[in-house]
């Protein structure tokens, strides 16, 4: 998580989620490998993806990220870096956003 002034923090008392974080952005996901399928007009720009974008021959990967949506609600992968920058190491990685704010501990954990 890269930025703490994104987070909400529970301060309702009686709240089951008391004093817990959230946040609907800033976390970093690196896949070990080029997993999404998206034209190449993405490549030179900022993409914004679904994990319905993941390739098709990645079907646990895919079936683990809709499981995640069934419990999170939406989210999408925003590509920050474009695969022609003049460094390689970012070609994966990836920002993960939420349409809602989510309880860190449980995305983290559901990944």
């Amino acid at each position: 998580f890269h930025n703490p002034d994104q987070i909400k923090v529970d301060t309702n008392l009686l709240s089951p989620t008391y004093t817990e974080r959230f946040a609907d952005r800033g976390f970093f996901i690196e896949f070990s490998s080029h997993v999404f399928s998206y034209p190449p007009s993405y490549t030179d720009t900022a993409s914004v993806l679904r994990w319905q974008d993941i390739d098709s021959q990645y079907t646990a990967m895919r079936n683990d990220f809709e499981a995640f949506a069934t419990t999170v609600g939406s989210f999408h992968f925003s590509k920050r870096v474009p695969d022609s920058t003049w460094s390689p190491v970012f070609k994966n990685l990836f920002y993960l956003y939420f349409d809602n704010y989510e309880n860190i501990n449980e995305v983290v954990n559901g990944m």
